[in-house]
């Protein structure tokens, strides 16, 4: 494998603990990692905070793109058996804790979206994420994983609506930023408003590592090769040696015209 560096993103699923798990409910961790190919993970831990879910009358609905017409909800089953069964169970479980007090209902429609992402329904995932983002509507998670959801039926107007409003709601949260801005990358590169969208993402999360390669990476993919040497650059400075040596080859690769 060629050395270089890319980004790892854990916890697009389970972003939140089960209810019946003995964890506390009012915080997620999501971990992003900057790594090299040829060396050990070095995580970079981001923390959404959350809190007791209250509904706010005023929410907006979250609403499926009308110019998204012909996508199926169904997902495929990739999962085994033995994983899909289990979630059917844990759905029955956590419906059974709706609106008793002792969860928040929050971080329940979350759960009861992924387990649905699981089981392959994905319009009852839809409908849980798009429940849980009503009930919270300053935090980005729900909006984040619709974004997700929508990508993988093909419903792409939704997902990039739904991607947007996740850093709309927390803007200094770089994962969301990071999920949005691939997705940018792969489905639209080089419409006419996807550079201003990297150019908030850096300014909101402050040049965020995983953000600058992520950019970085898009640039390389439209062929603005010295725009993306100057950002592998600026990762290079606050990089470990071992990561340094990576990104001199990336940006070696990218002087001789290999992406």
């Amino acid at each position: 494998m060629i050395a270089g560096l890319f980004i790892v993103i854990i916890g697009v699923f389970n972003l939140y603990p089960h209810p019946n798990h003995n964890v506390s409910n009012h915080s997620a961790t999501v971990v992003a990692s900057t790594v090299a190919t040829t060396s050990s993970p070095s995580a970079v831990a981001v923390t959404v905070s959350t809190t007791t879910a209250t509904l706010h009358a005023t929410a907006p609905t979250f609403s499926i793109d009308p110019r998204d017409v012909g996508f199926s909800w169904k997902l495929p089953n990739t999962a085994p058996a033995s994983v899909i069964k289990k979630s059917q169970q844990e759905i029955s479980s956590l419906t059974d804790e709706l609106h008793k007090g002792k969860y928040s209902d929050y971080d329940i429609y979350l759960q009861l979206g992924q387990e649905y992402e699981i089981v392959g329904e994905g319009k009852q995932a839809y409908e849980n994420y798009r429940t849980a983002a009503t009930l919270e509507p300053s935090q980005g998670v729900a909006m984040s994983n619709i974004g997700s959801l929508m990508a993988r039926i093909g419903a792409l107007h939704t997902a990039r609506n739904a991607y947007k409003q996740s850093v709309v709601r927390q803007p200094s949260v770089s994962l969301f930023w990071v999920l949005y801005l691939k997705f940018l990358a792969q489905y639209e590169p080089r419409a006419t408003g996807t550079p201003a969208v990297f150019a908030s993402a850096r300014t909101k999360t402050h040049n965020n590592t995983n953000v600058l390669i992520t950019e970085a990476q898009w640039l390389a993919s439209v062929g603005r090769v010295k725009d993306a040497i100057a950002d592998w650059k600026i990762v290079r400075v606050s990089a470990p040696p071992q990561q340094q040596k990576a990104i001199d080859v990336r940006i070696a690769r990218l002087k001789n015209g290999i992406q």
